[in-house]
């Protein structure tokens, strides 16, 4: 076939087809094998896409992250990159498991313990995963159940990872198009707003906020540093409301990820237990929750502030 010589003559004789997935707004979508490895291939016309830049900087966040050993814990890395003068070609690492929202929505009832269990693996997992990206200088700005993968077996969370960058933020970042030459073109971004995406903060997430953390800034930080803080800060605050849902479900008849969150939290912080069930730790969890992942901005802990503290808790009410 014509596009299996095509993929040979970019990525070499290492690289074959296995089958066509689909298309996925104008990218040709399909299961191949790269060095003796599954891959998901994208190949994606540059003619197509609008932005074509906006597409090569969500690529270069995810090359980035996909630099550090550890970034297989917590995303789905990107394996190789081709640019040619028409296509891009993608080849990312196969996504195993399920959403966060396809995992919840099939969920059978089970024992309360075990039901326990479950919310503060994913709560664990899923903050090692932002204190991951956020200390490599990268905020997230769209976390949702459609964006968690979970590998869930016998009642163990054996994978958790985040996808989608496309809506993602954060220094500076300059990576060559192709390796090994002398391109000078490099791609970059930073969020040159106060949007912050799906993460939906509260309403004092203002200028009045920003003003007062400018003034709190050295000379030599950059205005560039101010967006950064607010996007790390919304995706906490995207976390919060996701773990508000999860520990709010008191009932296997209902998904917990359908819940409406109130717009008026705050007059209500107490927690609302399982079937009657008291549990020290998920009240302490909740309480952790509303303290230092719902609140307004300057008190809103950072990633790997809520894991520690997260894992004190634990630790003392294990």
């Amino acid at each position: 076939m014509e596009i299996e010589k095509e993929i040979i003559n970019v990525f070499g004789s290492s690289c074959s087809l296995k089958n066509y997935i689909g298309d996925e707004n104008e990218t040709k979508v399909y299961y191949a094998k790269y060095q003796n490895k599954d891959v998901l291939l994208k190949i994606i016309s540059k003619k197509n896409i609008e932005n074509f830049n906006n597409l090569l900087v969500e690529i270069n966040f995810i090359r980035y992250l996909s630099k550090f050993t550890s970034s297989q814990k917590h995303i789905y890395r990107c394996i190789n990159f081709k640019l040619t003068q028409d296509y891009l070609y993608l080849l990312l690492e196969k996504p195993n498991g399920q959403t966060l929202a396809s995992f919840y929505k099939n969920l059978p009832e089970m024992d309360w313990n075990l039901y326990q269990k479950i919310i503060t693996m994913i709560m664990f997992r899923l903050l090692l995963a932002i204190n991951y990206i956020h200390k490599k200088g990268v905020a997230h700005r769209n976390i949702n159940p459609e964006t968690i993968h979970i590998i869930y077996n016998d009642s163990l969370i054996e994978d958790l990872r985040l996808s989608d960058f496309a809506v993602s933020c954060g220094k500076y970042i300059a990576l060559p198009l192709q390796e090994n030459n002398n391109q000078t073109d490099y791609y970059y971004k930073f969020c040159n707003t106060l949007d912050l995406g799906i993460a939906n903060p509260p309403e004092n997430d203002n200028l009045d906020v920003l003003a007062k953390k400018i003034k709190s800034l050295s000379k030599n930080q950059t205005r560039n540093s101010i967006y950064l803080y607010f996007a790390k800060k919304a995706d906490v605050w995207a976390l919060g409301v996701l773990f508000w849902k999860l520990l709010n479900c008191n009932s296997f008849n209902k998904n917990p990820l359908d819940l409406e969150f109130p717009v008026d939290y705050k007059k209500n912080k107490s927690w609302q237990t399982y079937n009657g069930h008291k549990n020290k730790l998920l009240e302490g969890v909740f309480d952790i929750v509303i303290k230092f992942m719902l609140s307004d901005i300057p008190e809103r802990g950072k990633s790997n502030e809520i894991l520690e503290k997260l894992a004190i808790h634990y630790k003392y009410n294990e």
